[in-house]
């Protein structure tokens, strides 16, 4: 079988013409190179899609191909991920390929938005379950712990860097959420903040400094949002979601509103800084077009580096054209760090209001939070995914709004093991209600996934039902 997966400059339409690939016709039906069709977990269920601005209903089923093109049976063709221009050439650093000794298994779930290809499918996913998580209190300590407001919301911590025997991480402090009332200008920027804090046993956290915002008159000037940090090439490389002063769309769309609405990236030589811009302009943003599914926002960005490639999730919506709060998920991948990025013709490849997303078991794995998240989705490639694990099922709840410390991972600073481990420990928002107003506080979360499952499924025995679309 022969794939074809296509990713478009930022910028560009999300929609394939039919002169950019002209597969053959498979059963007397000629394959569309990009299929509006997503399948979804559960018989029967439905989602609202955009492709083009028109929403499209998800068809159910198991399985469902996404940027597929079919050709003759024929040899298996290697996992690839294909990006518009030159310079696609993968990494050979070694300490970034994440070996694992989980073999894949046949497919159990159903299907998220952006389905496995069908060769994907039949090599099976790896097992993956969340067996536990427990949490315990953090405290705060250091020379500016007066200034994180306890009563008020401490949520969306960044990956945990060891780095110098400490470990250190970001979180956001959000003031008069937990009064109900949400900051608006001229208080914006100072109600608004993001901590820098570092620990030596992952319970008592030394509150260090905090992250400036942009400069007067940048994209960034009210709040850099979500700050995602990895440790890459000797640096220290931040990813946030920049608040500009003012959104002079938001009179003839009122309905865009939700944060964040450019990707931008800081870089420094130390955790504590000083942070400097590692490009100037944005690495990508919201769209422009009022009929696009990420018009809203490109808030909550998670990057991983996977297979030579830099994959950056986001969450966006669009309130003008769906009246839905919800958030879902996109994608942005880059040859190097600092870009040029451009967005998965796909998108959105799933649901969720943030997630923790890092490289497991020979794949990508993503813990989604929010609009029924709770979910696990694995993705062999970082574009298809599928559901792997209900913890909730079982009775237990995964780590919401979270940071995994992982061990083995280099871009979560110096190395402590070469073996991929199956338990983590991280800190993670514990959502409360205090006098009928949601709150959040920060826990240290410890979760114990399955040891690796070594033995591969037989995908011949694999019931695919690729074509039980339903209606």
């Amino acid at each position: 079988m022969h794939y074809l997966l296509r990713l478009l400059p930022v910028g560009q339409s999300q929609v394939m013409s039919a002169q950019d690939a002209k597969p053959p016709a498979v059963g007397g039906w000629p394959m569309k190179p990009s299929i509006d069709g997503h399948s979804r977990r559960g018989a029967g269920a439905l989602r609202e899609r955009w492709r083009g601005g028109l929403p499209v209903a998800l068809m159910t089923g198991v399985l469902s191909c996404v940027g597929l093109a079919v050709a003759a049976d024929g040899p298996a063709a290697p996992e690839a991920i294909q990006v518009a221009g030159p310079g696609n050439a993968v990494s050979q650093n070694k300490a970034l390929d994440y070996p694992t000794e989980a073999k894949r298994i046949p497919l159990e779930m159903g299907q998220v938005f952006s389905g496995l290809t069908w060769q994907q499918a039949r090599a099976g996913v790896p097992e993956i379950r969340l067996l536990k998580k427990t949490t315990a209190p953090v405290e705060y300590v250091g020379p500016m712990k007066h200034l994180l407001d306890t009563n008020e919301w401490q949520e969306s911590p960044s990956r945990i860097i060891y780095h110098d025997g400490k470990y250190h991480t970001w979180l956001m402090n959000i003031w008069d959420r937990a009064g109900g009332k949400n900051p608006q200008p001229p208080d914006y920027g100072s109600q608004f903040r993001n901590f820098y804090l570092t620990s030596e046993d992952g319970y008592k956290w030394s509150v260090e400094g905090l992250v400036p915002h942009g400069e007067k008159g940048s994209f960034d000037e009210r709040w850099r949002e979500g700050p995602q940090v990895v440790k890459y090439d000797n640096k220290f490389w931040m990813f946030y979601a920049g608040n500009a002063a003012t959104d002079p769309t938001q009179k003839q769309y009122p309905k865009r509103t939700g944060g964040g609405t450019h990707v931008g990236l800081l870089v420094a030589d130390s955790p504590a800084g000083p942070w400097k811009r590692a490009v100037e302009e944005p690495l990508f943003g919201r769209s422009d077009d009022p009929k696009d599914w990420d018009f809203d926002q490109a808030n909550n960005p998670y990057p991983v580096y996977f297979k030579g490639k830099w994959f950056v999730y986001y969450k966006s919506r669009n309130r003008t054209v769906s009246g839905s709060f919800d958030t879902l998920q996109g994608v942005a991948v880059a040859d190097k760090i600092t870009g040029p990025y451009v967005k998965y013709e796909n998108n959105p490849v799933c649901d969720g209001h943030g997630s923790f997303v890092w490289a497991f078991r020979g794949g990508i794995a993503m813990q989604p939070f929010g609009n029924g998240g709770h979910l696990i989705h694995w993705s062999p490639d970082g574009l298809h995914w599928h559901t792997v694990d209900d913890p909730r099922s079982r009775g237990v709840v995964a780590p919401i709004l979270s940071a995994l410390y992982l061990p083995h991972d280099p871009l979560s600073g110096e190395p402590v093991t070469d073996k991929e481990p199956h338990t983590f420990w991280g800190l993670e928002t514990d959502p409360v209600k205090q006098g009928g107003v949601n709150r959040y506080n920060m826990v240290h979360s410890a979760v114990e996934f399955n040891e690796v499952n070594k033995s591969a499924g037989d995908p011949a025995k694999q019931d695919l039902q690729f074509m039980d679309v339903g209606n």
